[in-house]
């Protein structure tokens, strides 16, 4: 199962805003209009027209908190933590039988 690339990492913000507006401005990322309505506050972020970051408010939202982390350690350093990250593969489903098996 080789992996072809990275898809995206989601990043959970302290303040989303402030961490969209640094992606864009600084590193030169695009919101992505795809991003469907979840019930809460985020953005997709594009480089070279794919979308690569996935960010999400950190602050309190049943929806979010149902899927995503589920505790924000208090006093954390920085402007959020990582909640995941997503690779794509070829044959993914094969590697994941073979490795059932065993």
């Amino acid at each position: 199962m080789p992996i072809t690339a990275l898809n995206h990492f989601l990043l959970v913000s302290k303040n989303l805003e402030r961490t969209k507006d640094f992606y864009c401005r600084v590193l030169g990322f695009e919101v992505a209009a795809e991003r469907p309505d979840f019930g809460f506050p985020g953005y997709w972020l594009k480089a070279n027209g794919e979308i690569s970051v996935h960010l999400a408010s950190q602050a309190p939202n049943k929806i979010r908190d149902q899927f995503l982390l589920k505790k924000h350690p208090k006093g954390t350093n920085g402007s959020g933590q990582v909640d995941h990250i997503a690779f794509l593969a070829r044959d993914a489903a094969s590697h994941v039988l073979d490795h059932a098996r065993h």
